[in-house]
């Protein structure tokens, strides 16, 4: 087994708690060889065990579990004979079962915390937002993703209220979720949260419940899609569609308008020039009142022919116009 693998669990203790353990194990193995045995010195042993799984690997364990097993042999021989042969013996094998009980323990714990670690790193190998967090709403971990997202450090993030520290906006209330969550086991739904900097965050976001080997929920794992750009360019495209909308009732209110002005226009006009007709035929030496009267007769019936819809107003009013003005001529 080689050095780095051995220390591989350490940090900034790597070779100081490592060289306590072998002083330990050193100084156990010279209070066994000096006592006699009827005392049970070699299950200190489980001491050093215990030590070592603070920096090393779950093979590491049982080198080290199988270095004391060899202390504890060579102890047998050297120590002072016990008063009993056989107390001696006994003590000896409650020695090694202890001994190599507690690498069993321990190796099959560092086992499942390894376990853990290496899907928290495959965790932070995903570019969306992971975190999970107790009951309590207390973050208990924090992925890569969550830091680039949100702006916090896994250690600042740790241990904090996620929608405290978000400031969540939720679609319903916060016990309505929970409650759905703890009847199908998942929610989702769009959450919004606030970055480190202010800036607002606009997530697709999904929870699962963990539950214990009993059933009893233990905390909730969410997982965050960002959407805010994708959510940013459907209300801008809402909008641009409404704009569009107000515009086409602008333009046919414009075109609505222009009708209406071109139908009261043509009208007026008619009956101005017949009433300019019929007031120099009123003008004339002698004055033509039979004329003018049959011209104002004539725009009368042409505009109840026009409101009873037979033709044209406008159209109505120019044919009027040029009788009138032909009338006069001839």
């Amino acid at each position: 087994m080689t050095t780095r693998a051995l220390f591989s669990r350490g940090g900034s203790s790597s070779f100081v708690l490592p060289i306590a353990t072998a002083a330990t194990a050193i100084a156990i193995f010279v209070g066994d060889i000096v006592t006699p045995l009827d005392v049970s010195v070699a299950t200190l042993y489980v001491v050093v065990v215990l030590m070592a799984a603070r920096f090393c690997q779950p093979r590491s364990i049982w080198l080290v579990a199988a270095g004391c097993v060899g202390l504890t042999a060579v102890g047998f021989y050297l120590s002072p004979p016990a008063v009993s042969e056989s107390v001696g013996v006994v003590n000896t094998l409650i020695s090694l079962t202890a001994i190599v009980l507690s690498a069993f323990l321990v190796a099959r714990g560092l086992s499942a915390d390894l376990v853990v670690r290496e899907q928290a790193n495959l965790l932070d190998l995903t570019h969306d937002s992971i975190f999970s967090r107790g009951m309590d709403h207390a973050i208990t971990f924090w992925n890569r993703g969550s830091e680039e997202l949100f702006g916090w450090s896994r250690e600042e993030a740790l241990g904090k209220v996620s929608h405290q520290l978000l400031q969540t906006s939720f679609p319903a209330p916060l016990d309505q979720i929970m409650t759905e969550l703890f009847r199908t086991g998942r929610w989702e739904g769009e959450l919004v949260y606030r970055r480190r900097d202010g800036s607002r965050v606009i997530s697709a976001s999904r929870w699962s419940l963990q539950q214990d080997p009993r059933g009893q929920p233990i905390g909730i794992l969410a997982t965050n899609n960002d959407i805010t750009e994708r959510k940013n360019a459907q209300e801008a495209l809402q909008q641009a569609q409404g704009n569009l909308e107000r515009l086409n009732r602008v333009m046919l209110l414009g075109e609505m308008t222009a009708s209406i002005a071109h139908e009261v226009r043509q009208p007026i006009a008619a009956a101005k020039l017949n009433a300019g007709v019929s007031l120099r035929w009123l003008a004339a030496d002698p004055p033509e009142i039979d004329e003018a009267r049959q011209a104002l007769v004539t725009h009368r019936q042409r505009r109840r022919t026009c409101k009873r819809g037979h033709r044209p107003c406008s159209r109505a009013g120019q044919e009027g116009a040029a009788a009138q003005i032909r009338s006069e001529h001839q």
